[in-house]
């Protein structure tokens, strides 16, 4: 049985919004790879993780790559929803978004 949609119109999207979706993104995918970097690190002898040009092998590998996984993934949301926001705002100027929405 197919699921019931209901169509939406967005005239324009909040930045808070384009943030909260691109910070999803962001810390639900890098930082888990690099905690699997950190536990490759941890059992082989080649170093994934690094800070400040240095390898951080084994056990300062594995404790380390959530907090770079953070860094990076906060840099990215920075950046990326900045962009986001204004090539959605540059957008909401020619059209307008047309989404789909799914009930759960």
């Amino acid at each position: 049985m197919p699921k019931q949609s209901t169509h939406i119109i967005v005239n324009r999207f909040r930045t808070e919004s384009v943030y909260r979706i691109a910070a999803a993104g962001a810390y639900f995918s890098i930082v888990p790879l690099c905690i699997i970097f950190g536990v490759i690190g941890l059992f082989t002898e080649s170093s994934l993780i690094t800070f400040n040009d240095e390898p951080l092998p084994g056990v300062k590998g594995l404790i380390a790559s959530p907090f770079i996984g953070l860094f990076i993934a906060t840099i990215i949301t920075l950046m990326g929803g900045t962009l986001y926001a204004a090539g959605l705002w540059l957008y909401s100027r020619i059209g307008v978004l047309s989404l789909r929405f799914y009930e759960r």
